[in-house]
């Protein structure tokens, strides 16, 4: 590095410099690759497996409770569109359960009727 720099600049002492530049940075990032090796350790600033493995056990029983079981359903909530639509599509929309392909195609079917006037 020194021999380098010492083409580009002609006093000694911007060699000192940016040798000394180039020389940390490269230093500092050997340090991060370091750390960064080894991210579960004891140190401050390691990440801690323990507790992350604590937090993904609570989520997972989480999801096994019967709250969590039930089936979500979709609920027509625009004023305008639950006046528009008979009361049999409404139904259809609101209290059955149905795919998202077969729910969408059914609200194209009625924006198409509806749009066109």
């Amino acid at each position: 590095t020194p021999f380098v720099i010492c083409q580009w600049v002609y006093t000694p002492w911007w060699a000192f410099v940016l040798s000394f530049v180039q020389v940390f940075i490269l230093w500092c990032l050997n340090f991060i690759a370091v750390e960064i090796e080894n991210p579960f350790g004891d140190d401050a600033n390691d990440i801690d497996a323990a507790s992350m493995q604590e937090e993904m056990n609570r989520h997972l029983m989480m999801l096994l409770q019967p709250e969590t079981q039930r089936i979500p359903s979709l609920v027509v909530r625009d004023d305008t569109s639950e006046k528009e639509l008979t009361e049999e599509e409404l139904h259809n929309l609101t209290f059955c359960r149905k795919s998202f392909s077969s729910t969408w195609d059914a609200m194209d079917a009625h924006c198409a009727r509806t749009c066109r006037g």
